[in-house]
């Protein structure tokens, strides 16, 4: 009956539905030009906050490093700081993986992390929020 296949290589393509719409409909572009300008007044916060959020990677990546080189369960996966960086930094975005393999202080440092990255992401959200709070006043 003529149904469309789902290819998952050309799921990319509904991206350009919303520049559709962005090209139709000219209300979208407003929010999207004080986005631009919250950023331009908060550049320097902003950088900042990411300069501290990329330390804050660093340096968890050699606390998941120091407390996991030696554990056979992980394979070898942390047996260097750079390979640590992504499990850390999939336990700032909130996921934990292989976190049943980790040592006990492993398992502490995912759960600091996940404590520690709430903070390290409010601190773009709360520029961003009170951007949009002064524009809307």
């Amino acid at each position: 009956t003529g149904s469309a296949v789902e290819l998952p290589a050309f799921m990319f393509l509904r991206m350009f539905r919303l520049f559709r719409i962005i090209r139709l409909d000219g209300k979208y572009l407003d929010a999207f030009t004080v986005f631009d300008d919250i950023y331009r007044e908060n550049k320097k916060l902003l950088f900042t906050s990411s300069f501290v959020g990329g330390a804050i990677w660093v340096l968890l990546s050699g606390a998941n490093w120091a407390s996991e080189r030696g554990n056979p369960a992980m394979e070898g996966r942390l047996d260097t700081i750079l390979k640590a960086s992504y499990f850390t930094l999939c336990n700032l975005f909130g996921e934990f993986p292989m976190v049943n393999e980790r040592s006990p202080m492993g398992k502490l440092i995912a759960v600091l992390t996940a404590a520690i990255a709430v903070a390290v992401f409010a601190i773009p959200t709360g520029i961003f929020g009170n951007g949009f709070q002064e524009h809307a006043e």
